[in-house]
């Protein structure tokens, strides 16, 4: 170990942000303040989530302090990040580090029926 490397990582679970990769043309759509839809991965239950931050590519940088690194391949795309009101407060999720779903950023007629997927 050498002087001034990191001695240990904390995660805090009193704000969850996810990120997310996403193609150049969602990305150009997207504003920061903006709402989006979280859903974990093997659930029904959708989480209201705001638009925190719009990295663009390569934004390696920014993840050095998370708990979760990004692989190559995200960080060839577009990097978005969420903050996610009560997925914290979920007692049966914990601190969900490292678990996956999927991000709606507008709303359509069959909205219902994409949730199942």
């Amino acid at each position: 170990m050498e002087r001034g490397d990191p001695v240990l990582k904390l995660v805090d679970c009193g704000s969850v942000m996810v990120n997310l990769s996403v193609s150049e043309g969602v990305y150009n759509t997207l504003t920061a303040g903006q709402s989006a839809e979280f859903r974990l991965l093997g659930s029904s239950r959708v989480f209201e989530a705001t638009v925190l931050r719009l990295a663009g590519t390569g934004a390696a940088t920014i993840y050095r302090n998370l708990a979760v690194a990004p692989s190559s391949k995200h960080l060839e795309r577009y990097d978005v990040s969420l903050l996610v009101g009560g997925l914290h407060e979920d007692p049966e999720l914990g601190c969900a580090v490292g678990r996956t779903g999927r991000v709606f950023f507008d709303r359509r007629p069959l909205d219902w029926l994409r949730r199942l997927f």
